[in-house]
């Protein structure tokens, strides 16, 4: 069925905290954590795909009962892989600065009758957009 899309698994989240380096505050403040995927049943060609992430866990403070333990991250673990229809876009992917907005393109050459983007290791996602070229 063409034009059809939705996300795969994940829950919904949201933070009232601050995000840096960008005018769309509210856009990234909301998203989907532990996401499998997202798929859009799209006839084949060239796409651009945009994603838009930000990492909102907060690294929790050295306790007295952590003794020994480094500083850990509150919430899941935002380490995960990016792919599209199997091949591999992001590798182990982390923003490097916490609550900063990230918006990542990619041009895609699709070949069969959708586009599946996956989230190896539990992904989160705040926006996606896909364009045909």
């Amino acid at each position: 069925m063409c034009g059809s899309y939705g996300y795969i698994g994940g829950k919904a989240v949201q933070t009232q905290t601050e995000i840096q380096q960008t005018d769309d505050c509210p856009l990234y403040q909301t998203m989907r954590e532990q996401l499998e995927g997202y798929r859009f049943d799209v006839p084949a060609g060239t796409y651009e795909l945009e994603l838009l992430m930000t990492d909102i866990h907060q690294r929790q403070q050295a306790s007295a009962y952590l003794l020994g333990r480094e500083d850990g991250v509150a919430g899941a673990d935002s380490l995960f892989q990016i792919s599209v229809n199997g091949w591999v876009l992001e590798s182990d992917y982390q923003p490097e600065r916490k609550f900063t907005a990230v918006r990542k393109r990619y041009v895609i050459q699709n070949q069969q009758d959708h586009i599946l983007v996956n989230f190896t290791g539990g992904g989160y996602l705040s926006g996606i957009q896909l364009r045909k070229k």
